[in-house]
């Protein structure tokens, strides 16, 4: 179906809708993720390859990665989103090819240079490449903790920032679903998200820290629905079907999947 109906340019347009219609733009993390699965089956190395030289052309430009390319325009997006930098994936793709180390380079000097504060050591959302400046708006927790994830796994988390999600875990109990950028919650985003909790899960077993890692996936238990007379029996959101998204789903999966194979290797 993606091929039919989403593919363009080699790469995928984020959305198709009920009446046929699909978006002109892609999204880089999502093309990003979808090599890394290419690459990582074994299977489909000429598809992996072939995804690779669409990256470069479209999601790249001047050896910076960008958030996404309009193929009606014809124009790439002048800023990189922080979370879209994917570096284990960035890393795989310099391995293949050297073109790619000096994209990955850029895309970690934005990333790094990007921390708020000592005192709320998370990332800015998004950076102004013709500007050289970073967003200063709330931040979305689920995309704040991915970019934390993203460099929990090439082992370039500054503890500082480890530690303020533990204390959030650990010592509040919570972690909210926007914070503003002097590191109070956001009034519009008192409420609890399961992606947060999943990518916090994630993080921790990226640094070896399970008990840290069961205490986030408590709170993503503590936000499924469990009613089995109802359809969403099982999901992630609101019994009444809100709040049900796939990223959550997809996420919780993999920080389960994560879980598991550490149980395996005893490291539970």
């Amino acid at each position: 179906y993606a091929k039919a109906h989403l593919t363009r340019g080699g790469l995928m347009q984020w959305y198709s809708s009920d009446a046929g219609t699909a978006s002109t733009v892609n999204a880089t993390l999502d093309d990003l993720r979808i090599y890394r699965a290419l690459a990582e089956s074994g299977n489909h190395d000429t598809e992996a390859a072939a995804y690779a030289a669409a990256l470069m052309e479209y999601a790249v430009q001047n050896e910076r990665l960008v958030d996404f390319y309009d193929f009606q325009l014809r124009k790439s997006s002048g800023t990189l989103t922080l979370c879209y930098a994917d570096f284990a994936t960035l890393q795989m793709l310099a391995s293949a090819d050297s073109a790619w180390q000096p994209v990955l380079d850029n895309a970690l000097a934005v990333v790094t240079g990007g921390m708020i504060s000592q005192d709320f050591p998370l990332y800015h959302g998004k950076y102004d490449y013709a500007k050289g400046t970073y967003e200063s708006g709330p931040l979305h927790m689920a995309e704040a903790l991915l970019t934390l994830s993203h460099l929990a796994e090439v082992d370039r988390l500054p503890p500082e920032s480890y530690a303020w999600l533990r204390a959030r875990l650990l010592e509040d109990g919570h972690i909210y679903a926007y914070y503003m950028p002097d590191g109070t919650v956001a009034s519009n985003g008192l409420y609890e998200s399961s992606a947060v909790y999943a990518v916090a899960a994630q993080i921790a077993m990226a640094e070896n820290d399970m008990p840290l890692a069961r205490a986030a996936l408590t709170k993503l238990e503590a936000l499924r629905v469990r009613d089995s007379k109802n359809p969403l029996d099982g999901t992630l959101g609101e019994t009444n079907g809100d709040g049900i998204f796939s990223f959550d789903q997809l996420k919780a999966l993999s920080a389960y999947q994560m879980f598991e194979k550490a149980a395996k290797e005893g490291q539970t």
